[in-house]
């Protein structure tokens, strides 16, 4: 068997067969990189024919060949019997230029001694095309991001003020001069103060929002386990009041992370626990999963609540996307857009899972020191 083996390699049929029906050209040169054998590929891909190839320079396609750094580069790599790889201009027979991946290796005998050089070329022109015009759509993203979020700054900040007017005067009107309205302007009254205050909370999340990532402090080493506490001491009354049991079901980890970001990602996912929790025995569950990569830890934050539709996954981290009225739960429909910004800004991931009576909110946070 071996024995047949090496008669196929031997046999020069059989690597002349090889190089014709490859889609990858080959081009072969003396020790004076004088062409002496090139395959099919090569004529498909310059347009030149064999017979016009053999015995010519390189030159004839490789129009950076004339440029000294290059030539010197390859002619000093071959000649040390080494291999020179890189990419550089072609031009066509038809003048077209086209960008080639180029590897020339010397090619030896059977005594060892380097006898001819022999180039593999790929056509990587609508590669590098495609790859130039997706880093440009990635700039366009992320400058249209830049200013979104630059805008959604601006606006939320200059709109502070005349609501802070408007709300200062409903509630000076309110208290001064209230019963001096009849029932139905008492009725606009109450609509307007409320709308306002509604208004103020929505404009100070979506400030918040548009600032994640931008204005940020550098992440710093942060005890999960001192941060959760203190997170559910802010809880303490709205847990008894509500009766929910907080539990905490496994140790957690040191993390680095923006403190304060992680604060609001915790509080926010134990709010939405609190908030939409069941009727009888509403629990909270609170843990890191063993099964943490060695890139980045698991955490989950678990209820036995009113659940969510597996509809609904995706949704529910839209900005201003709610589920329920606002008189059924109150909320800005902010909270787990901010969550999902916070986690991604950690290197991580958030996603659902929910069930009849209960809903799972996993999220992932990098191990990095900085992402």
């Amino acid at each position: 068997m071996f024995k047949i083996v090496d008669d196929f390699y031997n046999n020069k049929w059989f690597i002349k067969s090889i190089m014709e029906h490859i889609d990858i050209s080959v081009i072969v040169t003396d020790l004076n990189f004088k062409i002496i054998y090139v395959n099919n590929a090569t004529e498909k891909l310059y347009g030149y024919s064999k017979k016009e190839l053999i015995g010519s320079d390189p030159s004839i396609v490789n129009v950076e060949l004339n440029a000294n750094e290059i030539q010197k580069s390859i002619y000093e790599t071959v000649g040390r019997g080494e291999v020179w790889h890189g990419s550089i201009k072609n031009k066509k027979k038809n003048k077209e230029m086209i960008l080639i991946d180029l590897t020339i290796s010397p090619f030896r005998n059977k005594e060892d001694e380097v006898v001819a050089y022999i180039g593999f070329i790929k056509n990587i022109t609508e590669q590098k095309t495609a790859g130039e015009q997706l880093f440009k759509i990635a700039e366009e993203l992320k400058k249209s991001n830049e200013e979104l979020e630059q805008f959604a700054y601006i606006a939320s900040h200059d709109l502070q003020e005349p609501l802070r007017a408007v709300s200062a005067y409903c509630q000076l009107l309110k208290e001064n001069n209230y019963e001096c309205i009849d029932e139905e302007g008492q009725k606009y009254l109450d609509y307007a103060v409320d709308s306002s205050l509604r208004m103020k909370t929505l404009i100070k999340e979506l400030l918040d929002y548009s600032r994640v990532g931008r204005k940020d402090k550098p992440f710093e080493q942060i005890d999960l386990k001192n941060l959760l506490q203190e997170t559910l001491n802010d809880f303490e009354v709205t847990i008894k009041e509500t009766g929910v049991e907080v539990i905490i079901e496994s140790d957690l980890p040191e993390i680095y992370g923006i403190r304060f970001r992680i604060k609001q990602l915790l509080h926010n996912l134990i709010s939405n626990s609190i908030k939409f929790r069941g009727k009888e025995n509403p629990e909270i569950r609170i843990g890191c999963c063993g099964e943490s990569t060695s890139d980045h830890w698991l955490f989950y934050v678990k209820d036995n609540g009113i659940g969510i539709d597996p509809e609904y996954y995706d949704r529910i981290f839209g900005v201003f996307k709610r589920l329920y009225s606002r008189d059924e739960y109150p909320g800005t429909g902010i909270g787990l857009a901010l969550c999902k910004r916070i986690v991604e800004t950690h290197g991580g991931n958030i996603w659902v899972d929910s069930i009849k009576n209960g809903t799972y909110m996993y999220f992932t946070i990098s191990k990095a020191v900085n992402i």
